[in-house]
């Protein structure tokens, strides 16, 4: 190997080493980053649409206590007001024996779930509705039935869920191999139907991402939430950033050869020239 050779190997050492690892650093940092924002996107995510359902359990709540509270005669008109004031999708007035004496809305086919303490290892789906129950009472303060009061589980509560969060939103049917989501991709929703059965049990509080690039984050049961959501959003796209990268490398990389080689072959210029007059000297 020549003296210039060498020289410019050397000069390519000491420049292009830190940027190889730079550009690796950038890389690993870019990933890092953009995952960590997604996490947190999600986190305020399961919050804002558990503060939201736990709303939604406070009005189904306030929507029974009205109509209990309603005298007989007024009952079904008190049922449409809080129908017709969106404060539920269904009510349902029921005697001590169960049989319906009066209901509005939408069909109620649940039991009250807002105050009860869901089973942990109950994973296979969620809730059909979010339900609240108050007792009713005759004039003298003696039992008379229930009322109940609910919202429904359907695709229009979904995308409004969606819509305060800012992600999409799954839910597992009761037999867990079917639900509603509002991910639009071919093959996404069973996909992230199938990660919510998983994530809800053992870590639910892990956000994983699926071989169709959602990053999927469950939202567990619990007192005054009685539903077991999936909350998803797309994986960043990091593939245009690191092309771009691996761009700016090459370019950086043909530039620092052809910078090494003229240093090289600046600095080996005058030792040439004097190993030449050397020679020349030497021949006469």
């Amino acid at each position: 190997m020549t003296m210039r050779a060498r020289l410019t190997a050397a000069f390519l050492a000491v420049v292009l080493g830190p940027l190889v690892l730079g550009a690796i650093f950038v890389g690993i940092s870019v990933r890092s980053v953009n995952d960590q924002r997604t996490a947190d996107r999600l986190e305020l995510a399961v919050s804002t649409v558990s503060t939201t359902v736990s709303g939604l359990c406070r009005s189904a709540l306030s929507a029974a206590t009205i109509v209990a509270t309603a005298p007989e005669s007024g009952r079904n008109d008190a049922i449409n007001t809080v129908l017709r004031q969106g404060l539920a999708d269904a009510v349902v007035v029921r005697n001590p024996a169960g049989t319906q004496l009066g209901n509005g809305g939408l069909a109620l086919t649940f039991e009250a779930n807002c105050a009860s303490v869901p089973d942990a290892k109950a994973t296979s789906g969620t809730q059909p509705g979010i339900a609240a129950s108050v007792q009713l009472r005759t004039a003298d303060g003696a039992p008379a039935g229930t009322v109940e009061a609910a919202f429904i589980l359907n695709p229009k509560l979904l995308n409004q869920l969606s819509a305060i969060s800012s992600v999409d939103v799954t839910a597992l049917s009761s037999g867990g191999n079917s639900g509603l989501t509002t991910v639009e991709n071919n093959n996404a929703p069973g996909v992230a139907i199938s990660v919510v059965q998983q994530l809800s049990s053992p870590t639910p509080q892990v956000a994983q991402r699926t071989d169709a690039n959602l990053i999927v984050r469950a939202v567990p049961p619990r007192q005054g939430q009685p539903l077991l959501l999936g909350l998803s959003t797309d994986g960043p796209q990091l593939q245009g950033i690191y092309g771009l990268l691996i761009l700016v490398v090459l370019v950086v990389v043909v530039i620092a050869v052809l910078v090494a080689w003229r240093l090289a072959r600046a600095t080996t210029m005058p030792i040439i020239e004097v190993a030449a007059r050397r020679r020349a000297s030497g021949s006469r």
